[in-house]
């Protein structure tokens, strides 16, 4: 179901992951553990087609997880260890949001399903930011079993648990492990040992054990160990269980008892009883030892550290409610000032641009940068979805925002006609050239978005860009009828725009704003596209 060949990925000149090598088949369930920094969670993300790998290839139910990315998402689902939620969303609306990602045909039966199998069905309503840890551990894994994926991939799926919602979960992935393959990350070795059917173990980017607890502890020990303990030994017990065919050596534990080191693969527990009860000894005790699974690992690895959070940002709510509110406050001072039935006043101020591109910044800033930070964009990304795709729906998202604002605002053309005979034709070309105006600054926000995770880097970032664009206006005035002074001109974002407020509409400052719309989008997709080679 799973082979991994020589897979190495490289983070710059830092190389994460070295030449690894494993299968996974159907129906086992396979324990993944490491350290920080050892590379399992870039082995994961690099299974669910979240990150392409440097060298090497990776294939899962026969599709390559680069070359065939959007068929591996499909049959993957994938729960990080801090589960990335939307805290605005209730628990139905955000799994039916990964619902339609996923693409599902019956979504409401898959939510309801998952949310039954994950013991949530009386939180549906629940907003989630008003979830205990494990509540949204038990969200997070029911969106990655809500398309019944073939390849279940968990990362730390138990965290924040209590023991009887421990309990659930391991029956719930064991039962998925009947007939998927699941591949669990988990730092409770005792729950790896309960669950899973073998282990792999990462350190410093390389598979340093793999196999079953007993095969890995036979591996370390190099032989068979056997604990007896004996009542009335005498001082010759050493020596007579020494001389037991297939002994390698004895060492004495605390008082009455012997660890017994046996030849590999020799089960010599009834010759050693034999030969203590021969010797009129009382037998107490008689069993193997081996290591732990906590020992092996130990043996292995180091601990992890946990994540810091963040503060909330503002809402989209509120920025389209600020912004109708200058707009409002404009229209109303601009019609007791000129008392003319005219827009111009209003859609033509150098105020109204700059509220604009502010707006842009602040609506633009969460579309991705927010999405990087708190990790949601790398459960979308695990979706069977495009980058294209989203970058254009992000994009979408925001415009229809802007474009609803538009159309609460028409109560001022419309109090105009009650007060004068406005130019109709004016009022809608200013209208259009505005979201003309807006669509691009919502563009060049989505991309200022995908250049950082700083939200409020990417706010500034495209509020300097807007208002580069429209200063670049006043440098060309100043050389009019050059040839540098109408390139200049072409560029500024306001220049095209006045024609509009004047009912004229130019096809050439259409093209104009459709194409910085274009390039923007297409400059976005390509660095969402890059930062998964980093």
């Amino acid at each position: 179901m799973i082979e991994v060949e020589n897979l190495t990925r490289y983070y710059g000149p830092t190389r994460a992951v070295h030449d690894i090598s494993f299968h996974v088949d159907k129906g086992e369930i396979v324990g993944f553990l490491g350290p920080n920094g050892a590379g399992k969670t870039t082995t994961m993300r690099i299974l669910t087609g979240f990150l392409p790998p440097s060298d090497g290839a990776a294939r899962l139910a026969g599709f390559d997880v680069f070359h065939d990315s959007l068929e591996v998402r499909r049959r993957v689902g994938y729960m990080p260890e801090t589960v990335p939620l939307y805290p605005e969303m209730t628990v139905w609306a955000y799994l039916d949001y990964m619902g339609a990602l996923r693409q599902l045909p019956n979504r409401k039966q898959a939510v309801d399903r998952a949310m039954e199998a994950c013991g949530i069905g009386d939180r549906a309503a629940s907003m989630i930011s008003k979830l205990s840890k494990g509540y949204r551990q038990r969200v997070g894994l029911a969106q990655a079993i809500l398309h019944e994926p073939e390849v279940l991939i968990l990362d730390e799926p138990t965290i924040g648990l209590d023991p009887r919602q421990v309990s659930d979960a391991r029956a719930l992935i064991q039962e998925i492990g009947r007939e998927h393959t699941v591949i669990l990350s988990s730092h409770v070795l005792s729950e790896v040992s309960q669950t899973c059917n073998r282990v792999l173990i990462i350190n410093q980017g390389e598979i340093v054990a793999q196999g079953t607890p007993e095969e890995l502890t036979a591996q370390l020990q190099g032989a068979e160990l056997v604990l007896v303990r004996i009542a009335d030994a005498g001082p010759e017990a050493v020596s007579v269980l020494e001389r037991v065919d297939g002994v390698i050596g004895v060492e004495p534990a605390d008082e009455g008892a012997y660890q017994v080191s046996c030849a590999q693969g020799r089960d010599l527990r009834a010759e050693l009883a034999r030969a203590v009860v021969e010797q009129g000894w009382g037998l107490l005790e008689l069993g193997n030892v081996g290591m732990s699974l906590e020992d092996i690992f130990l043996e292995l690895t180091t601990d992890e550290k946990d994540p810091k959070g963040f503060p909330k940002p503002l809402g989209s709510e509120e920025t389209m409610a600020a912004f109708l509110g200058v707009m409002g406050l404009l229209f109303w001072l601009f019609l007791v000032y000129t008392q003319q039935a005219v827009m111009d006043p209003v859609l033509g101020s150098g105020w109204i641009f700059f509220v604009l591109i502010l707006y842009a910044g602040v609506v633009t800033m969460r579309l991705l940068a927010e999405e990087q930070r708190s990790g949601t964009i790398e459960l979308t990304l695990t979706a069977p979805v495009r980058d294209w795709e989203l970058i254009g729906g992000k994009y979408l998202s925001s415009l229809i925002l802007f474009l609803t604002m538009l159309i609460i605002s028409v109560y001022q053309p419309i109090i105009l006609t009650r007060l004068g005979e406005p130019d109709l034709g004016a009022v809608l070309s200013s209208y259009l050239g505005f979201f003309l105006v807006g669509a691009a600054l919502l563009a060049i926000g989505t991309l200022a978005s995908t250049l950082t995770r700083n939200q409020v880097v990417a706010a500034i970032l495209t509020i300097a860009i807007g208002v580069g664009l429209w200063l670049v206006e006043f440098v060309g005035s100043r050389s009019a009828g050059t040839f540098m002074g109408d390139f200049v001109n072409q560029l500024s974002l306001f220049s095209h725009y006045f024609d509009f407020i004047d009912g004229i509409i130019d096809t050439q400052h259409v093209v104009y704003y459709l194409s910085l719309v274009v390039v923007n989008l297409f400059l976005a997709t390509r660095v969402l596209e890059a930062r998964r080679w980093r």
